[in-house]
C-alpha cells in the first residue's frame, strides 16, 4: 500500500527480483476481480514448493497463521516422517 516503504523493505532485504507498487483504482480492480478467491479473502501469496530438480512439486494460494501445508509437503518431499 505504500510505494516507498516497500521499495525500502526490497533494498534491506536485498530483494532482487522484479517488484511493481501500484496502488491506482485500476490496480485495485484487478486486485479484488482476479486475486480474490472467495469474498474478502486474497488468493495472494501464490506459494510454491520447488523440488530438487526444479519442478514445481506443490502450489497454494493464500497464508494462514499456522497452517504447515508447506512443512508438511517438504517433509513428504524429503521422505522425512
Amino acid at each position: 500500500d505504500d510505494a516507498a516503504l516497500a521499495g525500502e523493505f526490497l533494498r534491506r532485504t536485498a530483494i532482487g527480483y522484479p517488484n511493481v507498487a501500484d496502488t491506482s483504482a485500476a490496480a485495485r480492480e484487478v486486485f479484488h476481480r482476479k486475486y480474490q478467491t472467495i469474498r474478502g479473502q486474497s488468493a495472494m501469496p501464490l506459494n510454491y514448493l520447488i523440488d530438487r530438480e526444479g519442478r514445481v512439486a506443490a502450489a497454494w494460494y493464500g497464508y494462514k497463521k499456522g497452517d504447515s501445508r508447506g512443512e508438511k509437503l517438504l517433509r513428504r518431499l524429503i521422505g522425512a516422517p
